[in-house]
């Protein structure tokens, strides 16, 4: 994938927007960790992501809304939602689906 192009046999993409709130060493830890997930046994065809201040936004790529669908249910992926929201890890969040 090039810097900035969806990758082959993207079709659709998630756009999660967040203001950042306090993060620690598990955030750092599972961050990359669930992303790595995502990839490997979800689907995601990969991912942009950017920082600036406190404003995060991430940019996921799939081919299908099934796979998305799968993602979002699966169980470390919803603990760490639960987490974020007990830790405030975030202090708000939006997530879009889009088709390429």
């Amino acid at each position: 994938m090039k810097a900035l192009e969806p990758p082959a046999g993207a079709a659709l993409a998630v756009i999660f927007l967040a203001r950042m709130g306090r993060v620690d060493a598990e955030y750092a830890r599972l961050s990359p960790a669930l992303r790595q997930r995502a990839m490997r046994e979800y689907g995601c065809l990969g991912m942009h992501s950017a920082c600036e201040n406190e404003l995060e936004i991430t940019i996921s790529y799939w081919a299908d809304e099934a796979d998305i669908d799968r993602w979002r249910d699966d169980p470390q992926h919803r603990q760490a939602r639960q987490m974020a929201r007990e830790r405030g890890w975030y202090r708000d969040f939006s997530s879009q689906r889009v088709r390429l």
